[in-house]
């Protein structure tokens, strides 16, 4: 009976854990499909500086401006001077061409340096609103002669370069001939990456605005809901101050909250006229590392495995540090976001650390931490190797997805101590009334074996009694003990349920 309950209740929580796992992936791939994919966006090619779209329909999608831009590197050119200078597209025996999205250095030129890039639209329609992304490391923008973007200073050189990368959206009216000139003014001295890097979108301004307005509200409710866990398992640390994994996961929780609000297309650029700067992008980097360093041991905690050994100590203190200081000690936007896989290789050791546990076959729940970490642990390299700068929000469904599976994994621990701390005073009892039941057979048979012995001859009747009463004590000890487990269905783990 009690093998039966144990296989029962082991189904039980594996189609538990099931249920669970499904409902995180359909959220997980909810939220990708929602915050990270283009969706509504058709990409358009441009060839030559020039990009007709006088048949797109409008009502409903958005276009992305890829395709081949006019580009003259190492000059700051306003419409102005284009018109002045420059035979119109396609036709300046000067003029090159470069694929947009891309950092110029691509294209093979210098990473630092400035670069002016033209794109003639044709449309139909009477206005277009713009998504401008973000520029490394500084831009002005002017559509149709008119400035309508500026970040930072574009200068000739470093000296007279102000740095500032933002994104916005702006609106531009196309010409009577239904001809709209982009002229981008882009200058990097300092970061990792330069030019238009990101797609340029366009479209009529209530469709760009519910698109990128609406992802950015879901993003404010994940915030919101990670802070709200953040807060929640402070002070459940703080009313158990020896349970240091929930501190563990408040950690965590408050890097990935700065995290996502800080990623690319996030919420920090729209309350900060100036854009990000320095600080902006030590946060970044800092809760990224945060965030790989809490769930280090945080597994290392769950899965009760210490942080054990000189060598592992030194090694993650190195591998966790490195990249703040690197950071830090480094010229400015230098350090790119691939400086934190030297953060994730104490993730990997602690994951490989926890799958050799014995504890992860005992409990199916520890599973659903483990696999959203080795989705991580693979996806942060395909993501910024092969993807590059293709999604929207990078790295929100891999980060919502850890977060929330340790949540659920804690609240399950959580319920099963309580259930335990339960199943030993629920035993208490029990063997505080078999203590109560057994004190009037024992004192019965006491009696018996006293009078026994004061009496000159056997009493052969009081000594059989006795040994009725032994016998009867014990078969009524074993079918307690024996139907205390099928009565009251012990777990494995000892908790009565």
């Amino acid at each position: 009976m009690r093998e039966d309950s144990t296989r029962a209740d082991s189904r039980g929580q594996v189609a538990r854990f099931l249920v669970v796992l499904a409902a995180l992936l359909a959220i997980v791939g909810a939220v990708f499909y929602y915050l990270c994919l283009p969706r509504h966006v058709t990409t358009a090619v441009a060839d030559a500086g020039r990009l007709d779209l006088t048949g797109f329909d409008f009502a409903d999608e958005l276009v992305a401006l890829d395709g081949q831009w006019e580009f003259h590197y190492g000059e700051l050119d306003t419409p102005e001077q284009l018109a002045a200078t420059k035979v119109q597209v396609g036709g300046s025996a000067n003029a090159e061409h470069i694929q947009v999205p891309g950092s110029w250095d691509k294209a093979g030129y210098p990473l630092y340096g400035c670069a002016t890039y033209r794109l003639t639209i044709l449309t139909s329609e009477p206005e277009l609103a713009i998504l401008i992304p973000e520029i490394s490391d500084s831009a002005r923008v002017w559509a149709n002669g008119v400035e309508v973007f500026q970040a930072g200073q574009p200068g000739a050189d470093a000296a007279g370069t102000v740095s500032s990368v933002r994104n916005a959206i702006v609106t531009a009216r196309p010409d009577s001939d239904g001809r709209l000139e982009l002229v981008v003014q882009a200058a990097n001295y300092g970061w990792w990456a330069s030019g238009l890097r990101y797609s340029f979108q366009a479209g009529r301004l209530g469709v760009l605005t519910d698109d990128t307005m609406g992802r950015r509200v879901v993003l404010a409710g994940f915030i919101g809901l990670v802070v709200a866990m953040f807060l929640y398992h402070t002070l459940f640390f703080m009313s158990r101050p020896r349970d240091r994994v929930y501190l563990l996961f408040a950690l965590t929780c408050l890097a990935v909250a700065v995290r996502f609000s800080v990623e690319t297309n996030g919420l920090a650029s729209m309350f900060m006229p100036n854009g990000v700067d320095l600080w902006l992008t030590y946060a970044y980097l800092a809760s990224v590392v945060g965030q790989a360093a809490g769930l280090t041991f945080f597994t290392h905690a769950v899965f009760a495995c210490p942080v054990a050994g000189w060598r592992r100590r030194t090694v993650y203190a190195v591998l966790l540090a490195g990249p703040l200081l690197a950071v830090c000690v480094l010229p400015y936007g230098t350090v790119n976001t691939r400086v934190v896989f030297l953060a994730l290789a104490p993730l990997a050791l602690a994951f490989a650390t926890a799958v050799r546990r014995r504890r992860v076959r005992s409990d199916p729940f520890n599973l659903l931490y483990l696999i959203p970490i080795a989705v991580m642990l693979c996806w942060f390299p395909i993501q910024k190797i092969l993807l590059g700068d293709a999604l929207f929000m990078p790295g929100v469904a891999t980060s919502l997805f850890l977060v929330l599976s340790q949540c659920v994994m804690l609240s399950m621990s959580y319920a099963n101590t309580r259930r335990r701390e339960a199943a030993l005073a629920e035993r208490y009892r029990l063997y505080q009334r078999i203590s109560h039941d057994l004190m009037t057979p024992i004192t019965v048979v006491s009696t018996n074996i006293q009078v026994a012995n004061l009496s000159d001859t056997v009493d052969h009747d009081r000594l059989d009694d006795s040994q009725a009463e032994i016998i009867r004590m014990k078969e009524m000890v074993e079918r307690i003990l024996g139907s205390g487990g099928e009565d009251r269905d012990v777990g494995p783990a000892g908790e009565i349920r």
